[in-house]
């Protein structure tokens, strides 16, 4: 798509230029010039400051509700969205593209710390919710960075019981710790820097 100035004979169909050639050995240097005009349907008129332009856009008649028009009629949705008019939203709680408007329960790959089928829940070692957009951040960061091991209560009880069954060292907690707890239920362990309580926040006594 090629695109040049027209300060005031574009109408928003066609776009038009005046052409010139130098011809100095048979019109004493003198140029011919002449006015091409070319059908460019997507050719819209548009003011920019004090100045007129002609500008080249794609146009896309059914819209792009979540989405940039790339080419006449074609849209290029944002990150979720699928669709001619990208207005359907995948069901991948806003973590994943997913396969298409008829697959929109099938989400490609999970980003934002997140997994599962609908990528709606946090990884091991991340805290939050995911559903809905929400977000997991790191085990660290919620435990003040005073701890990379954030785990529920009751998963928290296990390990006191059977700790030889339920490791809680970073490489070796999935094998028993399935998702992320949410921030309401989690609980920081194995706290660092002489540091202590849910969210290691508390320096020890001494």
């Amino acid at each position: 798509m090629v695109c040049v100035s027209v300060p005031w004979w574009c109408d928003g169909v066609r776009l038009c230029a005046m052409v010139c050639v130098s011809v100095p050995w048979w019109c004493d240097g003198v140029r011919l010039c002449a006015m091409v005009c070319v059908s460019v349907p997507w050719c819209r008129y548009v003011r920019s400051g004090d100045s007129e332009q002609a500008v080249c856009r794609p146009v896309c008649e059914q819209g792009c509700m979540n989405g940039t028009c790339v080419e006449p009629n074609q849209c290029r949705c944002h990150f979720g969205w699928v669709g001619t008019d990208c207005s359907l939203l995948c069901n991948c709680n806003q973590h994943s593209e997913c396969a298409g408007v008829t697959q929109r329960d099938h989400c490609l790959q999970c980003v934002h710390n997140t997994q599962g089928d609908q990528c709606d829940q946090c990884r091991p070692l991340f805290v939050g919710s995911a559903l809905e957009g929400g977000s997991c951040r790191p085990c660290s960061s919620f435990c003040n960075n005073n701890s990379h091991v954030c785990i529920t209560k009751d998963q928290y009880v296990k390990w006191l019981l059977q700790p030889d069954s339920h490791p809680l060292q970073p490489d070796q907690i999935s094998s028993w710790v399935m998702e992320g707890p949410l921030e309401e239920t989690a609980l920081c362990v194995q706290c660092q820097n002489h540091s202590s309580g849910e969210r290691c926040e508390s320096c020890l006594d001494g």
